[in-house]
């Protein structure tokens, strides 16, 4: 399988069509197995995931996402109350968020978020 990223269209995330991002679906669910997406998303800041989300952030019963950072800048709460953590991440970082866990992310403004992310299936 071969991906030329620069000719997949763009088009809008799971957070709905005002959502400022963008993203472009590299590999679709079925394509390799137990992984539900796998995509670039480029988000200019101000955004914060929550208003686009339900207002504590969402979750992937069935799934872990995962993100790394290519470009930019951005906020990750993953997990909630004594769970929660919070990390300031930038190019090069990382990511995980476990199944069913509560997750945003706040871009501050005049900051470009580049991601590249999946999404994998545990059912």
């Amino acid at each position: 399988m071969f991906v030329r990223t620069s000719e997949v269209p763009e088009q809008p995330t799971a957070h709905g069509e005002d959502y400022p991002g963008r993203k472009r679906p590299l590999v679709k669910r079925g394509v390799i197995p137990s992984v539900m997406q796998i995509a670039t998303s480029v988000e200019p800041g101000p955004v914060d995931s929550r208003d686009f989300d339900p207002p504590e952030g969402h979750r992937h019963p069935t799934g872990v996402e995962w993100y790394y950072i290519l470009g930019g800048r951005a906020t990750f709460v993953i997990g909630e109350g004594e769970d929660e953590e919070v990390h300031e991440a930038r190019a090069g970082d990382f990511l995980v968020v476990p199944e069913n866990t509560l997750h945003y992310h706040i871009v501050p403004d005049g900051v470009k978020l580049e991601l590249f992310y999946g999404l994998n299936a545990t059912d």
